[in-house]
């Protein structure tokens, strides 16, 4: 995964944030997230916020699986793209974050 991060809450930076994650089925609504690498430009990020990065983004995914009824029998992540069975609704929405820091 690669983004470009516009301002990180708390802290007044901006720039290229890399990462490799995974992503599994824990239930029928719910998945686990695991980051097994974060950098931000090319300086890695301590474990400690790689944790906390992990729990906020678990949490929000949790949230936004719940709140727009999807439901999953099979997820998983393969080269290429991500495998999915389940439901899924026509449309969902996002808020913008809470920081207000929207491009």
């Amino acid at each position: 995964m690669a983004a470009f991060v516009k301002g990180v809450p708390g802290y007044p930076i901006s720039g290229p944030v890399y990462g490799q994650f995974s992503i599994t089925r824990t239930g029928s609504s719910s998945v686990a997230v695991s980051i097994s690498s974060l950098q931000f430009g090319n300086i890695g990020v301590p474990g400690g916020y790689v944790d906390q990065a992990e729990t906020e983004i678990g949490a929000y995914v949790n949230a936004t699986i719940l709140e727009a009824g999807i439901s999953i029998q099979a997820l998983e992540l393969r080269e290429g793209g991500i495998y999915f069975r389940g439901t899924w609704p026509k449309t969902i929405t996002a808020d913008a974050p809470a920081s207000g820091n929207v491009p």
